[in-house]
């Protein structure tokens, strides 16, 4: 419960100084910003981690982002997965790993392996 405390108020802080500073990085630092946020809030809230999730998706589409866009489609299949529609969620989830193979990105390969 602590830990659920701590981190839910360590997120307010660094929402409110990123709002601050948003405008002033780049679009693959704010693609990155909200995959980081998707992360943070999987053991807290699949809303939030939706949220983020589909923010860094559209931002990562936008700009040709292909890292971006394989974490932001890993981290919301996971979401649909766990949430039940199973075959919603491999269809992110392998897209997500067809993106890392492209673009050579083992670690994200083995990520999506283990998401499924």
């Amino acid at each position: 419960m602590f830990r659920k405390i701590l981190l839910t108020f360590s997120l307010i802080c660094q929402l409110a100084f990123s709002s601050e500073v948003i405008s002033q990085v780049s679009d693959t630092t704010l693609a990155n910003f909200y995959i980081h946020r998707s992360t943070d809030f999987v053991l807290v809230n699949n809303d939030s981690v939706f949220y983020y999730g589909e923010k860094a998706l559209s931002l990562s589409r936008d700009i040709n982002y292909k890292k971006g866009e394989a974490a932001s489609l890993l981290n919301v299949g996971a979401v649909i997965f766990d949430a039940g529609n199973q075959s919603l969620g491999l269809q992110y989830i392998l897209k997500a790993k067809h993106i890392y193979e492209e673009i050579g990105n083992e670690d994200g390969i083995l990520a999506s392996y283990l998401s499924l």
